[in-house]
């Protein structure tokens, strides 16, 4: 298997057991099912995906310590939009449950990104060497 859909199913399955254990915890998130769970997953991952351009132009506009709070607050309010889709069988009651949602998921790319990126000379050499090399 290709390490880009090892990637893209770890990310799926961990966004699926992060879903399902946040429609545990939160009062105004609700799942249907695990089925609900990994579809909601990957209709997220492929909106924020979407999304993505646009939520960078606007939260770059403004200063910088305002760029992570615009971003998880634009993020937020794509997750709830898609909790909003009455035939993926989630809803999300509120923005900032939608908010909370994103930064934990956030947490799950980072920690599947740093798992996948372990000895990994191909994104030390493109994040370091080729940036030092343009500058000098």
């Amino acid at each position: 298997m290709s390490r880009f859909l090892r990637w893209a199913l770890a990310v799926a399955l961990t966004q699926t057991a992060l879903l399902m254990l946040l429609a545990w915890l939160l009062a105004g998130f609700n799942l249907s099912g695990l089925r609900a769970a990994f579809v909601g997953a990957v209709v997220i991952s492929l909106a924020l995906a979407a999304m993505w351009p646009l939520i960078y132009s606007v939260s770059a506009r403004f200063h910088p310590l305002l760029f992570p709070l615009l971003t998880f607050a634009l993020t937020g309010l794509v997750v709830y939009l898609v909790g909003q889709a009455p035939i993926l069988g989630l809803s999300i009651d509120s923005i900032w449950t939608g908010i909370l949602i994103s930064l934990v998921l956030t947490i799950g790319y980072v920690i599947i990104g740093a798992f996948f990126s372990l000895s990994d000379d191909r994104a030390y050499d493109w994040f370091v060497v080729r940036p030092l090399q343009r500058s000098y």
